[in-house]
């Protein structure tokens, strides 16, 4: 897995630029694809005629008012389809491509709108010591810089226009409004990610942090570079019917989160050897002889873990109006093995300028070189086993798009040795649950079931073909 590391005269930073050598196109297709599902799913927005492709959520919209509650949850389009945790969002992205722009344009304004509704302080973690150094900008700056096509200031302007103006938070007649934000937002779009990691938003930032607790300084902005590594590529294995699928999809998700804890940021840490084995068949064949069809069997590491699903630190600074991440939350830390714990991971202990290990699970989908599909999730570590069910839903069970989406799923960490399963009702009054069957099966088998309310979100895109339709 090679990797780049990439500096820009805009940040400020006195080193050379390390250029990649540009890949093929249709790499550049995929990663674009990508881009576009900004991971949660609530709506949808689509706009006319070339390809074809049908986003699924939980949440139901209209995809032409936005308004929520409407009766489908399914955005077709003949050219191309924006997803994001707000319609308003779906809107500012769609638009960002009607105008001509690239599906990276588009990640970038989008992005830039999410953030402006990150406002649930209730799920937040507090203090500013659990701030890790924030490289969205940069990031963003570099997908822009690589593929974007519309310029850079005017994908800004809609979270600006946002964030000075206000939106409407929880319900009708509650307004959030962030000046501040706008102010720092028009900077940035202005002079280029070097406000945020070597000019005024930065030092304005870090003295926000250091009065609230932080130790972040200029020296760790002005340090922060991006990295870009190639995508990991894995064949699909066969697998089983619904209820037997399950029960062996908990057991091999001990085994993933098991193997997991040997990961870390491979900038410190060498995980080579940990990737290969996790990505071989003939690893999956000894797991496989481990599982069991009849029962289930305690896991053989104690492990129960903090997971963060906040949208930040609970800090606001007050002269830019940037929400501090509490990124810091998703590294281990030595301490004693107790049997309720996650033994300490040495692989993803905190060091000066190290990158947490992430659950994110971005998924795309080939067959024979041409793009398929599109998925990723919101929701910590239950990401993982969410984007996993849908994956298995579509293209291995064969369900619908929305079926695939909307199916109740289960959930296992390790430790509690707990399968979790969704029970709630979604906001246009569909019930989301497990069969009494699947459940009485999983039972039999020596599991213990928790219903929960909630777990991850999952946005999924899929691409029907001229020729399919065709032949339907």
């Amino acid at each position: 897995m090679g990797d780049a590391i990439i500096a820009d005269p805009l940040l400020g930073i006195d080193h050379e630029t390390v250029a990649e050598k540009k890949k093929k196109q249709s790499k550049y297709l995929k990663i674009a694809l990508f881009l576009l599902l900004i991971l949660v799913a609530t709506s949808g927005y689509s706009f006319n005629d070339k390809i074809t492709a049908v986003l699924l959520s939980r949440q139901t919209i209209d995809d032409h008012s936005l308004s929520l509650g409407t009766v489908s949850d399914v955005v077709e389009s003949e050219n191309g389809v924006v997803a994001a945790d707000d319609a308003r969002c779906s809107e500012i992205g769609a638009s960002v491509l009607r105008r001509g722009g690239h599906a990276v344009d588009a990640a970038v304004a989008i992005t830039l709108c999410v953030d402006m509704y990150k406002n649930d302080a209730s799920a937040k973690s507090l203090g500013a010591l659990s701030m890790g150094g924030p490289g969205e900008i940069a990031g963003l700056y570099e997908a822009w810089k690589r593929y974007g096509r519309l310029p850079w200031k005017p994908l800004f302007e809609p979270a600006i226009e946002l964030a000075r103006g206000g939106f409407v938070v929880l319900k009708p007649g509650e307004t959030c409004y962030n000046p501040e934000l706008a102010r720092s937002l028009e900077t940035i779009s202005e002079q280029g990610p070097g406000a945020s990691y070597n000019g005024a938003v930065g030092e304005k930032l870090v003295n926000d942090v250091k009065k609230a607790g932080g130790i972040i300084t200029m020296d760790d902005l002005r340090s922060y570079k991006v990295r870009v590594t190639n995508a990991i590529y894995s064949n699909l294995y066969t697998a089983s019917g619904r209820e037997l699928g399950l029960h062996r999809l908990i057991e091999a998700m001990k085994h993933m989160f098991a193997a997991r804890m040997d990961l870390g940021d491979p900038g410190f840490v060498n995980i080579t050897n940990a990737m290969n084995q996790m990505l071989s068949k003939t690893h999956a064949e000894e797991i496989r002889k481990k599982i069991f069809d009849n029962t289930t069997f305690p896991p053989d590491v104690s492990m129960t873990s903090t997971v963060n699903y906040g949208f930040g630190a609970g800090v606001l600074s007050p002269s830019t109006g940037i929400v501090l991440n509490n990124e810091m939350d998703d590294f281990s830390v030595p301490a004693e093995i107790t049997p309720d714990r996650l033994p300490p991971a040495p692989t993803n202990f905190i060091e000066p300028n190290k990158r947490p290990l992430s659950s994110m699970t971005p998924l795309v989908i080939t067959k024979d070189g041409e793009f398929v599909a599109a998925l990723g999730g919101a929701g910590g570590m239950h990401i993982i086993p969410a984007v996993l069910q849908v994956f298995l839903n579509c293209f291995v069970l064969n369900m619908k798009p929305k079926q695939a989406v909307e199916s109740a799923r289960i959930y296992h960490r390790l430790i509690p040795n707990v399968v979790s399963y969704e029970n709630f009702t979604a906001i246009n009054g569909d019930h989301i649950g497990v069969s009494e069957d699947t459940k009485m099966f999983l039972a039999e088998r020596g599991h213990e079931l928790k219903a929960v309310s909630g777990g991850a979100i999952v946005q999924l895109i899929v691409q029907s073909f001229k020729e399919e339709k065709k032949k339907r």
